[in-house]
C-alpha cells in the first residue's frame, strides 16, 4: 500500500506545479512582448542620436513627453479594462461577450484618437505657450507619432483580447516582427 502511494505521488506532480508551469507558459510570451514594446521607444531615441544631433534628440524627448502624457498613458490605461472584464466573459463561457468588449474598446480609442491627432499635429504653439524650447522640431516627432497611435491601440487591445483567451505567442511574434522593422526602417 505504501508502495502504491510513492508511485501515484511521483508520477503526479502536485497541482502547485502544474499551476506554477500554466504561469510561466502564459506570462514568458507576455513579457517577452511587453519588453520588446517598450524597447521601440529606445530604439527611436537610439537613432535619433546616432543620426541626427543632440537637439532633434532633446526635441524628440519633448515630443515623447506629450505623447505619453497625452495619450499613450491614458489610452493604455483604458484598454487595460479589457483585461478583466473579456478573462471574465471567457471564463463565463460568454464568448460573443469577449469580442463585443473588445470591438467596443477598439471604438472608442479610435474616437480618443481624433482630438489627440490634432493636438499632435498642431502641438507647437502650445509647446511655445509653456515656453519649451524646439517647439517645431518637437512638432515634427508628434506629427509623425500621431501615424502610430492607433496601431498601437488597436495592437494593445488584440494583445489583450488574446492574452484573456490564454493566447499569448503570437503577440510575441508580432512584436518581434515590429521591432526587427523599426530597427531596419530607421537604420536608413
Amino acid at each position: 500500500m505504501v508502495e502504491r502511494a510513492a508511485e501515484t505521488s511521483c508520477a503526479r506532480p502536485p497541482a502547485w506545479r502544474e499551476l506554477i508551469n500554466q504561469i510561466f507558459r502564459l506570462a514568458i510570451p507576455l513579457f517577452g512582448s511587453i519588453l520588446v514594446e517598450n524597447s521601440l521607444s529606445i530604439v527611436t531615441f537610439l537613432r535619433v542620436g546616432q543620426i541626427l544631433g543632440t537637439e532633434e534628440l532633446a526635441a524628440t524627448a519633448l515630443g515623447a513627453m506629450l505623447c505619453n502624457a497625452s495619450a499613450f498613458a491614458m489610452g493604455f490605461g483604458l484598454s487595460t479594462a479589457l483585461t478583466p472584464t473579456c478573462a471574465q466573459a471567457f471564463g463565463a463561457g460568454n464568448f460573443s461577450r469577449v469580442g463585443r468588449q473588445c470591438q467596443r474598446m477598439m471604438l472608442m480609442l479610435t474616437l480618443f484618437c481624433v482630438p489627440i491627432t490634432l493636438l499632435w499635429c498642431f502641438s507647437a504653439p502650445l509647446f511655445r505657450a509653456l515656453g519649451l524650447p524646439l517647439s517645431e522640431l518637437g512638432q515634427t516627432y508628434t506629427r509623425s507619432a500621431a501615424w502610430g497611435m492607433w496601431p498601437a491601440f488597436m495592437y494593445d487591445c488584440t494583445r489583450r483580447f488574446l492574452s484573456s483567451q490564454g493566447i499569448t505567442w503570437p503577440t510575441l511574434a508580432s512584436a518581434l516582427s515590429t521591432i526587427v522593422l523599426h530597427v531596419v526602417i530607421s537604420g536608413r
